[in-house]
């Protein structure tokens, strides 16, 4: 009877563990425990979530098969280079990283520095393609450490990462309610947790070296600095230049329209190795970002897998600090 009940609490911890991550709500913090309660967030979510109807090449497609055609076909131009820049387009900018600075990026991560970037991921986040979440591996370290950090070695001293570390779902967000064209949507890569460590730990290699790289007006994604300073400083700047006696001033807002998805990996290259990056270090980026195909989950369907060849995933934790350093040379005098 023990055996009995002790099984059955099991079941139902793992039952509440298994729609608590569907739901993607913080039911700890909430004191929520009702799996009714997830089943209800989950449908909600799902209803919100579907696509009925979508104005693609100023055509409104509403049959399932023209809409998943017609996602797959937006999101593989999107993802798809154009202009090639060149090294002369970056003459201006300075290199900024110091022998030591080059030695640092050269050494090969630790069995702790791996341990570190597995736990620094949110148990919590979406699981990748192959359904294993970030919990799975930091619950089961001690059985699979040792191996995970062997593929870690093999990535920084040359191998190339299985198509399967790379995999990546792409989740369609709205930006606004009422979206009518797939523009209306936010692409968030789902990567698998295995493809995260490996950005992981490269990430944490340059995090200590962006305040070094990155200028002072730039203040997201970078160590010691909060995005709410810029915020604050362009409304005293509104303030200031609404008061009387101020000089002709103008106020511009820029908005670059798929940013992270527009990313052109040879400008991304060229601006690394202006900045002083060493060639080991950048292959590194390319074997990150270079290999990944992409499927969209449309309407809790696969569409078909696609290859990239531009482009830098929301999702991924090296992403941020790629574009930073990629943006800076909108930030040099």
């Amino acid at each position: 009877m023990n055996k009995a009940t002790a099984e059955l609490t099991l079941a139902l911890s793992i039952e509440e563990t298994y729609w608590k991550q569907k739901a993607a709500c913080k039911w700890l913090s909430e004191g929520e425990k009702n799996t009714k309660y997830f089943h209800s967030l989950v449908k909600k979510k799902r209803n919100q979530s579907r696509i009925h109807e979508i104005q693609h090449n100023g055509i409104t497609l509403t049959k399932q098969e023209d809409l998943r055609a017609s996602v797959v076909d937006y999101f593989k131009q999107v993802f798809t280079k154009e202009a090639n820049p060149t090294d002369s387009d970056l003459d201006w900018v300075p290199t900024l990283l110091s022998q030591e600075d080059t030695r640092h990026l050269s050494m090969k991560p630790t069995f702790e520095e791996v341990k570190c970037a597995v736990f620094d991921i949110s148990p919590d986040s979406a699981a990748g393609p192959d359904g294993f979440s970030a919990h799975f591996y930091q619950v089961c370290w001690d059985i699979i450490g040792e191996d995970l950090f062997e593929a870690v070695l093999d990535f920084f001293t040359g191998a190339q990462p299985p198509k399967t570390f790379t995999t990546t779902t792409i989740v369609l967000i709205p930006k606004i309610e009422t979206h009518i064209t797939w523009k209306d949507f936010r692409p968030i890569s789902l990567c698998n947790v295995t493809g995260k460590i490996l950005s992981k730990v490269v990430n944490n290699q340059i995090a200590q070296l962006l305040p070094k790289i990155i200028s002072p007006c730039q203040s997201g994604f970078v160590q010691e600095r909060m995005i709410a300073d810029n915020i604050l400083l362009a409304q005293e700047l509104t303030n200031c230049l609404g008061k009387g006696g101020s000089v002709n001033n103008i106020i511009m807002k820029l908005d670059m329209e798929k940013a992270y998805d527009r990313m052109s990996w040879n400008f991304l290259y060229c601006m690394l190795t202006k900045l002083g990056f060493p060639e080991q270090w950048i292959k590194l980026i390319k074997k990150l970002i270079e290999n990944c195909w992409f499927s969209i989950l449309y309407n809790g369907e696969g569409a078909s897998f696609f290859k990239s060849t531009r482009g830098l995933r929301q999702g991924d934790p090296i992403s941020p600090a790629l574009f930073v350093m990629a943006a800076e040379c909108l930030s040099r005098d």
